[in-house]
């Protein structure tokens, strides 16, 4: 009789649980002709017009590479140094590096799979270059709009001393740099392509 009163307990218990809380409810064709989907992520970096919205900016006086302890007991420290000059005043100046993302710019991420009905490839030269493989799949990352500023020192002055910085330097001799100029461009619809082989 035990086991009658358990079973008829629980029999009561799950007739107690609205069914509904296990029915799902019909979705109509017209109802899934408006639901759409998009693949893929798209980063939008937001800042202002005159400083950009990210920016990341290094600034180098000099550089040295040494031996803390010298050859043995009898010696000292000795380091190589290079810092660099304005060849004009002799005053120290900096090497600085500015990169900045533009305002608005954005950064795409697609995967995907090639077929031979959707090849990835170029034209160079009136001859169809292969980008990505057929049946491969890949990831497409779209770049954001860049602007490099780079300002070398004009003149290095190459040294040896008994200290990283300053300290007792014998100039060795110098290195110029003239005219240099760096650019790096994204031309529009650049885009980086990355797959397993």
């Amino acid at each position: 009789m035990k086991g009658f009163s358990k079973l008829l307990a629980v029999t009561t218990i799950i007739c107690m649980i609205p069914f509904t809380a296990f029915s799902m409810q019909m979705i109509s064709d017209n109802e899934m002709d408006e639901i759409t989907g998009q693949s893929g992520i798209t980063i939008v970096f937001s800042g202002n017009t005159d400083d950009g919205a990210l920016a990341i900016d290094v600034s180098l006086m000099g550089m040295s590479w040494g031996d803390t302890d010298g050859v043995d007991a009898a010696t000292k420290a000795g380091y190589f140094t290079m810092y660099g000059y304005d060849s004009s005043t002799g005053n120290p100046e900096k090497t600085e590096l500015s990169i900045q993302i533009q305002h608005l710019s954005k950064m795409t991420l697609d995967v995907a799979t090639t077929t031979s009905d959707t090849p990835i490839s170029a034209d160079i030269n009136s001859q169809t270059v292969e980008i990505v493989p057929v049946d491969t799949t890949f990831i497409k990352l779209g770049v954001p709009d860049l602007k490099l500023d780079i300002t070398m020192a004009d003149e290095g002055k190459l040294a040896l001393s008994d200290k990283s910085t300053g300290g007792n330097a014998k100039e060795m001799g110098r290195l110029s740099l003239n005219q240099l100029s760096v650019g790096l461009t994204f031309p529009e619809n650049s885009a980086l392509y990355i797959y397993a082989h």
